[in-house]
């Protein structure tokens, strides 16, 4: 979204029509308080619903229950206290927050790290949504070899950035 209103405010004439739909969709969102939002929609309807349409048992894919994921990573110490510890340290202060997922779906390990770091970083200013974005677009990572599956993963990860990119 931010990329195509920046496009839009960047063009030589601007009319309200371009962006009249963009604000429209800002406004409707912005009434809606999403940081009680638990698990993954998108995930959910994936694994739920449409993973039998998608899934190859030749390509051995499973999915991880969030609760296991949140067990997880807690185990590693990907908490909201190291992470400022990590984030606060001088020297290398991304590397301790960094994850990845080689083999993501539809993104439970991406969407719990990143609403982590936005719970952790976030604090509804202007410059907490900046640091926030560019953290989550710096350091978290996920590949799949389904793409459908990383769409919703984006799409998760998104939704869990909507307070992050309202303020921004």
């Amino acid at each position: 979204i931010n990329h195509r209103l920046e496009e839009i405010l960047n063009k030589p004439k601007q009319d309200i029509n371009d962006v009249s739909v963009w604000l429209d969709i800002l406004l409707f969102i912005n009434r809606y308080n999403f940081s009680n939002v638990q698990n993954e929609i998108f995930g959910y309807v994936y694994e739920n619903y449409l993973k039998d349409l998608y899934l190859n048992e030749k390509k051995g894919q499973y999915f991880t229950d969030p609760n296991v994921v949140e067990f997880m990573l807690n185990e590693m110490g990907y908490t909201k206290e190291n992470l400022k510890k990590s984030y606060s340290k001088k020297e290398n202060k991304d590397d301790n927050i960094s994850i990845i997922d080689p083999s993501c779906g539809s993104g439970t390990f991406l969407y719990n790290a990143t609403a982590r770091l936005v719970d952790t970083f976030f604090d509804n200013s202007q410059s907490s949504a900046k640091q926030t974005e560019q953290l989550i677009n710096d350091n978290v990572f996920g590949l799949d070899i389904a793409e459908f599956p990383l769409y919703l993963a984006e799409m998760n990860m998104l939704m869990n950035m909507l307070p992050v990119i309202i303020n921004e």
